[in-house]
C-alpha cells in the first residue's frame, strides 16, 4: 500500500458514484485529510485524527488462495466472538478474509481537558481481543494489522457474507473485550523470583527476543506478523532502548536486506521513521509474544518464556554510595538531631539554618521534610519570628 494513491471522499454519494474503481478504503473517518506536495498521496491517517469509529475489521491472511479457500469453515466458526457476536460483512481476499464487525451506532472521539481519547483507547483494546480471539483458532489472523486504518472495499465481487442487521453496539463489544482481557490474564505463573545484579531494568535491545528476531532471515508475509510489523517491533524497542535513530536505521536496514525477501526500501524507511515519531513508547508485548510464537523455534519460545517468567528487581544501593538522599532517610536525620539537641527537654528552638548546616541539607529539601514531618505527625512544629537586632 505504501505506492498506492487515492483520493478523499467527503460524502456517500461521491463514495457510491466512485466505488467501481476503489480497490481500498478507510471505513472509520477522519476529522481531516490532505494530499501531499504533488496531491498522489494522501496523509492523515493516525489515531490521533479519528473522527469516529464505525467498524472493527480483522485480517486474515493465508499464505496462498488455496489454503483460504480450504479453511472457509473454520474461519466461519473462528469469527463468532464470545460465541454469539457474529460479523456484518466477510470479504474475500487475494489470500484471505477480512471481516467486519459494524457497529449499530458510530463510536465519537473526543478529547478530555488532561488529553486523554476514552474512547479511542477502548476501542483500540476492542479491535486487539477481536483479532486475538480470532487467532485463538486461526494462527493466519494479522494481529499487527493497523486497527483502524486502511482496508478493502466491499464490492459485488469480493463480498461473500453481507447480513446489514447483523451490527454490534459499542458497549456490548466493550463488555465482551473486558470479560476476555480478565480471563487471558489468568495464565499460569511460576513461583521463580530471581534477584538480578543490575541495577536498572533491562533494556529492550538486551532482551531475548529481540536478538532472536534479530538473526530470522526467512520473514515472509502470509503467516501472522510479517516483515513489516517485525521490523516496526524491532525499531520500537531501538527507540525505548535509547538508540538513536540513525543507529537504527542502519542497524534495521543490514538486518531487512539479509532477508530472503526483503521489505521495499521505503516501507523500512517508515517503520524507523514511525517508531521515532513520539507516538509510541517501545515494542509492546503482544507483538513480541506474536513475533516469537509466528518465527521462533521451540527452544527459542522456550527461552523467551523463561525470560519472562523472571523477575527484576532494581538492588537498593547503600546511602553512602548514592548522591541523593531519600524523604524518609532525612526525616529521619532531622527527627535524630532534635533528639540530640533536646536531651531532657520538653522542647527544642532551632533555626532552619542550623538544620541545614548540620545535616548539609538544602533548604528545598529540608522545607519538604518538615511538611513531611507534620503531616505524619514525627514532630509538633512551632515557627518562632526572629527578633530584629537591636540597632
Amino acid at each position: 500500500m505504501s505506492n498506492a494513491s487515492g483520493f478523499i471522499i467527503t460524502s456517500k454519494e461521491a463514495l457510491h458514484d466512485n466505488a467501481l474503481q476503489l480497490t481500498h478504503w478507510t471505513p472509520n473517518t477522519y476529522a481531516f485529510l490532505s494530499y501531499d506536495g504533488q496531491r498522489k498521496h494522501i496523509k492523515g491517517h493516525t489515531e490521533a485524527n479519528l473522527n469516529q469509529i464505525n467498524t472493527f475489521v480483522a485480517d486474515i491472511d493465508f499464505k496462498n488462495a488455496e489454503d483460504r479457500d480450504a479453511n472457509l469453515e473454520n474461519v466461519k466458526d473462528a469469527i463468532v466472538i464470545g460465541g454469539h457476536i457474529l460479523p456484518t460483512l466477510i470479504l474475500k481476499t487475494d489470500k484471505g478474509y477480512q471481516v467486519y464487525y459494524v457497529l449499530e451506532k458510530p463510536a465519537f472521539l473526543s478529547k478530555h481537558k488532561n488529553g486523554t481519547i476514552p474512547v479511542l483507547t477502548a476501542a483500540r483494546k476492542i479491535a486487539e481481543n477481536i483479532k486475538r480471539s480470532i487467532q485463538d483458532k486461526i494462527l493466519a489472523t494479522d494481529v499487527g494489522c493497523n486497527n483502524f486504518g486502511i482496508f478493502r472495499i466491499p464490492r459485488e465481487d469480493n463480498i461473500i457474507f453481507f447480513e446489514p442487521d447483523l451490527t454490534c453496539s459499542f458497549a456490548g463489544l466493550l463488555t465482551w473485550s473486558q470479560n476476555y482481557s480478565k480471563k487471558t490474564k489468568n495464565v499460569k505463573k511460576l513461583n521463580l523470583r530471581v534477584v538480578s545484579d543490575q541495577d536498572r531494568y533491562r533494556k529492550q535491545c538486551d532482551q531475548a527476543w529481540f536478538k532472536i528476531m534479530l538473526g530470522k532471515r526467512n520473514i515472509v508475509p502470509g503467516q501472522g506478523l510479517g516483515r513489516h510489523n517485525t521490523i516496526l517491533t524491532l525499531a520500537l524497542a531501538c527507540y525505548s532502548s535509547g538508540k538513536t535513530e540513525a543507529e537504527t536505521f542502519d542497524l534495521l536496514d543490514e538486518f531487512n536486506s539479509a532477508l530472503k525477501v526483503p521489505l521495499d526500501f521505503r516501507d523500512m524507511q517508515r517503520c524507523v521513521r514511525d517508531a521515532f515519531s513520539g507516538n509510541y513508547k517501545g515494542a509492546a508485548k503482544i507483538y513480541i509474544d506474536e513475533l516469537i510464537d509466528t518465527w521462533g523455534s521451540y527452544a527459542e519460545k522456550r527461552i523467551v518464556r523463561q525470560e519472562s517468567q523472571v523477575k527484576w528487581y532494581k538492588y537498593a544501593k547503600k546511602r553512602s554510595e548514592r548522591t541523593y538522599s531519600h524523604k524518609h532517610e532525612w526525616l529521619q536525620d532531622v527527627i535524630d538531631l532534635v533528639n540530640r539537641i533536646g536531651t531532657g527537654k520538653d522542647n527544642v528552638e532551632i533555626s532552619t539554618r542550623k538544620i541545614r548546616e548540620e545535616l548539609n541539607i538544602s533548604a528545598t529539601s529540608l522545607n519538604r521534610v518538615l511538611k513531611q514531618a507534620i503531616k505524619s505527625n514525627k514532630l509538633v512544629i512551632k515557627k518562632v519570628k526572629e527578633e530584629d537586632p537591636p540597632n
